[in-house]
């Protein structure tokens, strides 16, 4: 439980010191004697639960701006939720549930998150800037674990309002990863790769939508999955689609538009024929001593009925 001097409480109420030790005295508020943090006397202590809900909220207010967080959303849902777009496990709950210690951590890396952020923008190459950017804080700080996917994972969570992705926890960081969603930022830039008329590699286009989202969507880098996960998505383009973008539109015509099948009960032999001429990509010479030249051609003609040619 979170407790507050009195000072801090009189600060917190606009009100002066003397009303508040008069109002513990006469025991209109909840208060425990404790020793004072800084000269360990004993003295009034009040939990941050006895306070008034106003000012239990302006509490908290101030608590958030004081670690960089994001402005509190109206009704926000206590229990777990998945967040949107953050495809880990990312829970979303009021600030106040969080502990005093963990409101440290929080506000640790909400301050270099934002110091990441303000230095990145500044650069060209971005993905390695991050690079560097890690090496210099495992430098400054030798017990900090962090790396270029822990930086992206922290950014998603600050990104989406999961700070208790932000505290320090273990496991579970790949789980939920194996949906690709067709309106995705990452699933769109896979496409316009694989569907180029060159037919890239499946394995060449995963490593350039992972250097593309490192550069631009940081935030987004744990929201991709493996690169079977979009081998398998993949075989839900439609086959048109791909027979177009690949081989063009000729095939797509030959290949893919709609057609009928001609009916031949009530044709004969020799009703009708179909015919067609082809040139050969072959220019020759009339005799050995000509210089004239003409390209051969082939004119065929086919029975509907007997398909004989």
């Amino acid at each position: 439980m979170e407790h507050l001097t009195v000072k801090e409480v009189a600060e917190l109420k606009g009100c002066s010191e003397r009303y508040i030790k008069q109002i513990c005295k006469d025991g209109k508020i909840q208060t425990e004697l404790q020793p004072h943090p800084q000269n360990k006397q004993p003295c009034y202590m009040i939990p941050v639960s006895a306070l008034p809900e106003d000012l239990q909220a302006k509490y908290y207010r101030q608590k958030r701006t004081e670690a960089g967080v994001l402005p509190e959303k109206n009704n926000i849902e206590p229990e777990e939720k998945t967040a949107f777009k953050y495809r880990l496990k990312g829970i979303q709950k009021a600030f106040e549930e969080f502990s005093e210690a963990e409101r440290t951590e929080i506000k640790f890396w909400t301050d270099l998150l934002t110091q990441w952020q303000s230095e990145r923008s500044e650069r060209k190459d971005k993905t390695e800037f991050d690079k560097l950017f890690v090496a210099h804080q495992k430098y400054l700080n030798p017990d900090l674990e962090i790396s270029t996917d822990i930086l992206y994972r922290k950014y998603s969570a600050y990104k989406n309002e999961c700070y208790a992705d932000l505290v320090d926890s273990r496991g579970g960081w790949n789980r939920g990863k194996s949906k690709l969603d067709d309106d995705s930022i990452i699933w769109q830039n896979f496409m316009n790769i694989y569907l180029e008329q060159s037919e890239p590699k499946i394995s060449k286009c995963y490593r350039m939508v992972c250097a593309f989202v490192a550069e631009e969507y940081p935030e987004l880098v744990e929201e991709i999955p493996s690169e079977v996960c979009f081998r398998r998505k993949i075989k839900t383009i439609p086959f048109a689609v791909l027979e177009y973008s690949h081989n063009g539109e000729k095939a797509l015509h030959d290949h893919c538009t709609p057609y009928a099948n001609r009916r031949k009960d009530n044709v004969y032999a020799n009703d009708g024929w179909v015919m067609d001429n082809y040139t050969f990509d072959v220019i020759v010479r009339q005799d050995n001593n000509s210089e004239k030249t003409r390209r051969l051609y082939i004119t065929t003609v086919l029975d509907v009925k007997s398909n004989v040619a």
